[in-house]
């Protein structure tokens, strides 16, 4: 413990030699923010911004890599490091970005508000059209930009900072690609430099998880361009007791803008699971097959949503490949969001063709489904009784999977968070169609009714939306 902070359980070593301009971003955190930093981020900025003593104008780091759990606040040093950056120096480029576009832009806009700049527009300029916005400075034209994590996001420009947030949401491919499109842009740049901040990932977070390893192998190495700082629980306190002030005792927040009481309460309604890796900082492997990342899938869950009127929502419903369940969502659009509530699952199957013509009487009239397997017997039977089914060809099931897939990644889909399409998502088996991975009931090892239901009740309402708006 050091000045009223838990000591990481890795970290760089502060160069008292070397100067720093950690002070200066304190001073912006204080003074133009109003977020004070806590000791930790102190320390953090302190040594991942020492000066090169052999190569002025350069920083000692060009990597500065930190994990910490949530609450922490390494939204509030990020922004600190961004706007002394643009503030401090002239024609400075910054961007950041965080798991989607969507993410990076909300990320940005809380900048914009943090230094008030519609308030003071001789000092600032905002651009806010979606996909060029742009945080400029006016006194020293540096700006600062939000990017989609692609790998076309970040090119064109020569970058002097370039911030990511969250980073355990991307798998190996994806965080290459993110690097390969963004280190070229930093190469000619002598004072360029990349700050990736995450919570601790999953067995899929491959990209984080090596960016982890490095930097662990880097504190002990006095020559490493790295700076590299991580504070997570015990594990050993963790097994014993995963909610007890000793294994919080690591938390870099508690004591200055959190307390253990309030952590545990923010962290109530979460599983053990989310619990550990979010607020303990240690690593999930569980999840390690599911095809959307479980981490991912919490992240889009809302504790409430209400359903619209009926005409607006369109009925997935799918059978268990083994007759043990059954189940139907509803889905609808909502600007450009894609939302999706369970209305039922039950054990067996023999009860959803009532349901479902129960759901028709009340304005549920379109119903989607992959009909195959068991799935196929019930909507011939619903439509022996008058009530027709949208049936998806192979391909089109394929191309629902797939949407979904990539809908969780741009965060453009919000669910109810309910237990049974999770469950299924950690069981699900993939199979390729037409070039897309799609969930296999018969490979997958327990019923994937529920999230089967769910994907195709979703993806079928936004290519009704889509279709719509371009007749």
């Amino acid at each position: 413990m050091i000045a009223g902070m838990p000591l990481p359980k890795y970290g760089t070593k502060r160069n008292h030699s070397n100067r720093t301009f950690g002070p200066r971003v304190a001073l912006i955190a204080d003074q133009i923010l109003g977020t004070p930093l806590m000791p930790w981020q102190r320390l953090v900025a302190d040594i991942a911004l020492e000066l090169d003593p052999h190569t002025p104008g350069a920083w000692r780091y060009d990597d500065v890599r930190i994990t910490v759990p949530r609450q922490a606040g390494k939204t509030a040093l990020m922004r600190a490091v961004a706007i002394d950056r643009i503030m401090s120096y002239r024609d400075h480029i910054t961007l950041m970005t965080a798991q989607t576009g969507k993410d990076a832009r909300k990320r940005w806009e809380q900048i914009v508000e943090g230094v008030n700049a519609e308030a003071h527009p001789k000092s600032w300029h905002t651009r806010e059209s979606r996909g060029s916005e742009r945080l400029q400075y006016l006194r020293s034209r540096s700006t600062l930009s939000p990017f989609p994590p692609t790998e076309t996001g970040g090119h064109g420009d020569s970058l002097h900072l370039v911030m990511i947030d969250e980073a355990w949401s991307f798998d190996e491919a994806e965080g290459l690609a993110l690097d390969a499109a963004l280190n070229p842009t930093m190469l000619t740049i002598l004072d360029s430099q990349k700050w990736t901040v995450s919570t601790k990932g999953t067995a899929k977070s491959v990209y984080l998880n090596n960016l982890i390893k490095e930097g662990r192998e880097a504190v002990n190495d006095p020559l490493s361009r790295i700076a590299y700082f991580e504070w997570s629980a015990n594990e050993e306190a963790a097994e014993a007791d995963p909610y007890s002030d000793e294994t919080l005792s690591f938390h870099p927040a508690i004591g200055h803008t959190q307390s253990a009481d309030k952590i545990r309460r923010l962290g109530k309604s979460e599983n053990l699971t989310t619990w550990r890796r979010s607020y303990l900082n240690l690593e999930d492997l569980t999840g390690a097959t599911s095809p959307i990342e479980l981490t991912l899938w919490d992240d889009l869950a809302t504790d409430y949503i209400e359903l619209p009127d009926p005409q607006r929502c369109t009925i997935g419903y799918d059978v268990a490949f083994d007759l043990s369940a059954a189940s139907v969502y509803a889905a609808w659009k909502d600007g450009a969001e894609t939302k999706v509530t369970l209305l039922a699952t039950q054990p067996g199957h023999a009860w959803l063709t009532d349901a479902l013509i129960r759901l028709d009487s009340k304005g549920y009239t379109r119903r989607v489904c992959d009909a195959v397997g068991p799935t196929r017997t019930l909507a011939d039977e619903l439509e022996h009784e008058g009530y027709q089914s949208d049936r998806l060809m192979s391909r089109d099931y394929a191309a629902a999977c797939q949407w979904l897939i990539t809908t969780c990644k741009t965060g453009n889909l919000q669910h109810d968070g309910n237990p049974a399409a999770r469950a299924a998502l950690d069981l699900t088996v993939t199979r390729q169609v037409a070039g897309s991975p799609a969930w296999s009931a018969p490979k997958s090892p327990g019923p994937i009714d529920a999230l089967r239901a769910l994907t195709v009740a979703a993806w079928s309402t936004a290519q009704a939306t889509s279709t719509s708006l371009i007749l």
